[in-house]
């Protein structure tokens, strides 16, 4: 089943008395449980794209299908619940809630779900805290953690509240080598035990060495779109 599906998807920008295009004509598809990526120079399009497939931004013309709903059909309160329940965010400059500690920035979208009793929702943040190994962290706030650490808290608090679909923008831009492998590592791992979907913009050449599949974006087009290294090998 697609999760995501793009038809002759433009997008333009007003800049003055001038519209920019940022994407020209995209169409593609992803199925459910894939491990994909954007990838492509600066101002080739990917956040563009991620912000369309997020639902914090319309496309001027064309179709974007996200599991199966026409964003552009949906009322503003059935987006928030499509971002909500469906949807898992992860991005480069973590955008955690500084004053709250690490549980209680997992908790977060469990709170605003609303769906689970307080028993339930310690148990899943206890869940996912441990499974990005910070459960002796549980009581420090982001400004004491690493860089490696905060991201690891952003991926908990993505995948807490079982989204279909993760978008990462640039996850392991800020991170040293080793623990951007070791944050890959835990995204593979989630997406195999767990059938979640991940689709990356990035840059990073060992996310793309990973990926099942690799969309190019070059000037707002689809460059092309093959399998990965990761595919090719298995």
């Amino acid at each position: 089943m697609e999760i995501i599906r793009f038809e002759d998807v433009r997008k333009d920008y007003p800049l003055g008395k001038v519209v920019v295009p940022a994407l020209k004509g995209v169409s593609f598809g992803i199925q459910e449980g894939e491990f994909s990526a954007i990838a492509g120079p600066s101002g080739s399009g990917k956040t563009t794209l991620l912000n369309l497939i997020g639902c914090v931004d319309t496309a001027t013309s064309g179709k974007v299908e996200v599991a199966g709903r026409d964003t552009a059909s949906l009322s503003d309160s059935v987006l928030t619940g499509l971002r909500l329940n469906t949807l898992g965010f992860i991005f480069q400059s973590f955008n955690l809630i500084p004053v709250l500690d690490v549980y209680d920035n997992v908790e977060f979208p469990l709170l605003l779900k609303g769906d689970l009793e307080k028993a339930g929702r310690r148990a899943r943040v206890l869940k996912y805290v441990e499974k990005v190994g910070l459960k002796d962290h549980l009581r420090h706030r982001p400004n004491e953690l690493s860089g490696g650490q905060r991201q690891r808290v952003a991926i908990a608090r993505a995948l807490v509240s079982h989204p279909r679909l993760v978008l990462a923008d640039e996850p392991t831009a800020n991170l040293d080598s080793a623990t951007g492998e070791s944050i890959i590592a835990l995204m593979k791992a989630m997406n195999r035990e767990e059938n979640t979907t991940f689709l990356f913009s990035t840059h990073d050449q060992k996310i793309l060495s990973q990926a099942r599949r690799v969309i190019r974006l070059h000037d707002g087009r689809v460059e092309s779109d093959t399998a990965g290294e990761a595919a090719r090998a298995s």
